[in-house]
C-alpha cells in the first residue's frame, strides 16, 4: 500500500496539481461554489414539498396536503429563485470567477456572460389553440407582433423558463459565456478601453473602461448566435381560447 501512495504521489498528484491550476478550471470551480447557496435554499424547498406534498398524496392524505397549501406556496416560490434559474445566477459567476482569475474587472466580465447567456436562448414560442379563433382576438395577436397561421400561433421574445434557466442551462453558460469572457479578458489585457481621468470615481471609471471590450464581446457573442443557432420552437396544447 506504501509502494502504491508513493507512486501516486510521485507520477499523479504533480499532474493533478498542474490541472488544478489552470485558471479556467479554478473560475469554473469557484463559480460553482459561489452558487451553492441558492442551490441549498432550492433543495430545502423541494425536500420540504417532497414530505408534505408529494408522499402525503401517495397516501391519500389530501386533508394533510390541503393545510399545508401555504407552506407549499413558499417552497415554490423559493424554488423559482433558486433551482429554477441556477443557470442564470452561474452565468454570472462564470464570468465574475475568470475575470478575478485574469485580474480585470469583475462585475463587468459577470455582465458580460449572464447577457450572453440570456441571448444564446432560444426565444421562439408557438402554441397550437384547439378552436378558431375571432377575427377581435387575431387583431389582438398580430398587433402585439404574433404570426397567425390556422391553429397556430407564433410569438418572439419568450423564454421556456422551467428548461433553460435551471441546470440546463449550465452547458450554453460555459460555451458562449466562455467565448465573450475571453475576448473581454483579451481586450481589458490590451487596455482596448476608454481611459477616464484620475479624478473620475473608481466605480464609474471602473463601467466606462469595460464599455468596449464588454460590447465587443456581446456583438461577437450575438453574431454567433445569429448565425448558427436554430429557431426553436415550443408548441402548447393545451390551450383552449373562445372563438
Amino acid at each position: 500500500m506504501n509502494g502504491l501512495i508513493n507512486w501516486l504521489n510521485k507520477h499523479v498528484v504533480p499532474i493533478a496539481a498542474r490541472i488544478g491550476s489552470i485558471r479556467w478550471l479554478v473560475a469554473l470551480r469557484d463559480a460553482f461554489i459561489a452558487i451553492m447557496p441558492a442551490m441549498m435554499a432550492g433543495a430545502v424547498s423541494t425536500v420540504l414539498n417532497a414530505l408534505i406534498r408529494d408522499i402525503p398524496n401517495q397516501f391519500g392524505w389530501t386533508g394533510f396536503v390541503n393545510s399545508m397549501q401555504w407552506l407549499i406556496g413558499i417552497n415554490a416560490v423559493v424554488w423559482t429563485g433558486t433551482l429554477a434559474i441556477l443557470g442564470l445566477i452561474f452565468s454570472f459567476t462564470f464570468g465574475y470567477q475568470l475575470a478575478v482569475q485574469y485580474k480585470v474587472e469583475p462585475v463587468t466580465a459577470g455582465i458580460v456572460t449572464l447577457g450572453t447567456f440570456i441571448m444564446s436562448l432560444p426565444q421562439n414560442f408557438t402554441m397550437t389553440v384547439k378552436t378558431g379563433l375571432g377575427k377581435a382576438a387575431i387583431k389582438s395577436l398580430t398587433d402585439a407582433g404574433a404570426a397567425v397561421t390556422g391553429k397556430d400561433v407564433s410569438m418572439w421574445g419568450f423564454f421556456n423558463f422551467g428548461k433553460f434557466f435551471g441546470a440546463y442551462g449550465f452547458f450554453t453558460v460555459m460555451l458562449m459565456g466562455a467565448i465573450a469572457a475571453t475576448i473581454y479578458i483579451w481586450l481589458m489585457k490590451k487596455h482596448i478601453t476608454i481611459k477616464m481621468p484620475d479624478s473620475v470615481p473608481p466605480a464609474v471609471a471602473n463601467a466606462f473602461t469595460g464599455i468596449v471590450p464588454a460590447a465587443v464581446a456581446m456583438y461577437a457573442v450575438g453574431i454567433i448566435n445569429y448565425i448558427f443557432t436554430p429557431s426553436l420552437q415550443f408548441k402548447c396544447n393545451t390551450l383552449t381560447t373562445r372563438p
